[in-house]
């Protein structure tokens, strides 16, 4: 123990860490007892920085700091410490001299060791909690380095999982291959992804497996009352993959009935279900639906809602894959015309000039030729 007097008016307190450091002279002690304030009792080289008895002699002139006790903090300033300029806000748990932890720096951030951003660099700002008022403007933000984070920079706000990989992204600009301003990605843009092309107002999907754009051959044909089929065909994906299928059935359906595609069940089989939530996945992909007839009627109902992806594109559809209770056009060209009921608005022209009238309300049918003459007409006449 030793005794310690200090000009001023200052009274430390019990348990006060103190410093006084004169160029590489650096000394930690501990007040003790203040009870003859200015003269301290106090507990020498705390850190173990000298050798017994070898401890400094401080003179008048010393310059002495108070670090407080456990929990206390302060200001520390600097222009030749290490990794120096730089101006830190710190505490300490009860041994500055090895425990401070630095809430705040603002200058040189090298010597910063941080668990979310690891070891820091450059000119800034350090803190745990940053509140403004007014506007924030960086061309650049992130969450954390790597891992599970948000970034927003100026080609838009993208979403990362912990393993590093994109989860969705808001477009801010135009990205080559990807998409537009206002597009709203959601998966890895580099992978398999959604993406909501905000001025074509679409729904797409891209990828290298199931909930991808594709294409498909295969023709689906009705058997009997419950049950439909498939002839052997091809679906290609918009990478370029092509899965060849054999041909199958649904066998006797006693409900509506899915039909789809699973490469995590068999890359040439297809499967059925009663859910239709079964035909959503990564590896999977929606076919076609199979109803139960409608009263009257001896077969199935086939219908696809899916034709690559969500988007119809191209110069052709593939055969089967659009019932006439689906469609409603003003013009229709056609080699053929299956359905099992037909709703026609009066009149059918035929060839160049000639036309056929359905007169529903008198229940008369009249045939006109080119030259608008009656040739036949049948039904209640007057």
């Amino acid at each position: 123990m030793a005794l310690l007097t200090i000009k001023g008016d200052t009274t430390f307190a019990i348990g006060d860490i103190l410093r006084i450091k004169i160029g590489i002279e650096d000394e930690w002690m501990r007040v003790l007892d203040n009870s003859n304030a200015p003269t301290y009792e106090v507990e020498r080289d705390l850190a173990g920085s000298y050798a017994s008895n070898d401890n400094p002699t401080w003179g008048r002139g010393s310059t002495i700091v108070n670090y407080g006790q456990s929990g206390a903090g302060g200001l520390f300033m600097t222009s030749s410490e290490d990794y120096s300029p730089y101006l830190d806000i710190l505490t300490h748990s009860g041994s500055p001299w090895s425990t401070i932890s630095t809430k705040v720096r603002l200058g040189n951030l090298e010597g910063i060791s941080d668990s979310l951003y690891g070891t820091l660099s450059g000119y800034g700002l350090y803190s745990d909690n940053v509140y403004l008022r007014g506007k924030l403007y960086a061309p650049d933000i992130k969450t954390a380095i790597s891992g599970s984070r948000i970034e927003l920079n100026s080609n838009g706000l993208i979403g990362y999982d912990g393993s590093n990989n994109e989860i969705f992204g808001m477009l801010l600009d135009s990205i080559s291959g990807i998409g537009d301003v206002g597009d709203f990605i959601i998966g890895d843009i580099n992978g398999d992804h959604l993406i909501w092309d905000s001025s074509e107002g679409e729904l797409s999907f891209t990828g290298t497996g199931g909930g991808s754009d594709f294409i498909s051959n295969i023709v689906f044909s009705t058997i009997d009352g419950n049950t439909a089929s498939w002839a052997s065909g091809s679906i290609v994906f918009s990478d370029g993959t092509i899965r060849n299928i054999v041909s199958g059935d649904t066998g006797n359906i006693i409900s509506t009935t899915y039909i789809y595609f699973d490469s995590a069940i068999s890359e040439t089989i297809l499967q059925t279900t009663n859910l239709f939530s079964d035909t959503v996945g990564k590896t999977k992909v929606f076919l076609a639906r199979v109803e139960l007839p409608e009263s009257g009627q001896n077969q199935v109902i086939i219908s696809s809602d899916k034709i690559k992806g969500t988007i119809i594109s191209g110069n052709s559809i593939v055969t089967g894959s659009i019932l006439a209770e689906k469609l409603n056009v003003m013009q229709l060209d056609a080699i053929a015309i299956n359905t099992g009921s037909l709703t026609i608005d009066e009149t059918i022209n035929v060839g160049t000039g000639g036309k056929l009238i359905l007169d529903g309300a008198n229940k008369i049918i009249k045939v006109y030729d080119d030259s608008n003459n009656i040739r036949v007409e049948f039904g209640l006449l007057s």
